[in-house]
């Protein structure tokens, strides 16, 4: 349920900003119709799965179109992983939506220096972006290659876990929870209603 999805961002808001009042955190809340039900999703959140559960999610997403009026850099759906090499299989397994006009962001991993990344958002039409929560959140509060006016979905790859057992809100909790403190994101998802956050 969309409650159960929204408490444990909201309640580790408060061990991620300590430094921040008790009035200061209920702003940076996140309304529980922020976060997509996807409770009804019948299989398991396997790799093999993943397409199925994106149309399940939105089944009228264009992740193969692209719009004549949509710039470089600005994708519709984010997917967040714990590591870079947890991202390339999540990558890998959205392959049919790439194609030579359409990109797949690789946001992620010390192999790929952050200016070049930069650089390829600029140059490249993507729909979709796959990366980790200290990458993504430097992107967002430090660059102004990742356009957010198109982002719809924000995808948290939350039920895999690493061989020590560790979740992406175990190992990327703090970065996760600076990212949905920024307030251009706050602003898409809590005022414009705009962007959506899914767990899968």
């Amino acid at each position: 349920m969309q409650h159960r999805q929204a408490s444990p961002i909201n309640q580790s808001k408060q061990k991620a900003l300590p430094h921040l009042s008790n009035l200061e955190l209920e702003e940076l809340q996140l309304p529980v119709e922020a976060f997509v039900d996807s409770d009804g999703f019948g299989l398991e959140r396997s790799l093999g799965n993943l397409i199925s559960f994106i149309n399940f999610v939105d089944p009228e997403l264009k992740l193969k179109e692209r719009p004549s009026q949509a710039g470089n850099g600005s994708p519709l759906m984010i997917m967040i992983a714990i590591s870079a090499a947890r991202s390339v299989k999540l990558r890998r397994a959205m392959i049919e939506y790439k194609s030579p006009t359409i990109k797949i962001a690789k946001l992620f991993g010390k192999h790929f220096k952050f200016k070049d990344q930069e650089k390829f958002l600029e140059l490249n039409f993507i729909n979709i972006a796959v990366t980790t929560p200290e990458r993504i959140l430097r992107m967002v509060n430090d660059s102004e290659s990742l356009n957010l006016s198109r982002l719809k979905y924000i995808v948290i790859d939350a039920t895999w876990k690493d061989v020590k057992e560790r979740s992406v809100f175990d190992d990327g909790c703090k970065e996760l929870m600076l990212l949905f403190a920024n307030s251009l994101l706050l602003e898409k998802i809590r005022v414009k209603k705009e962007t959506k956050i899914v767990f899968y």
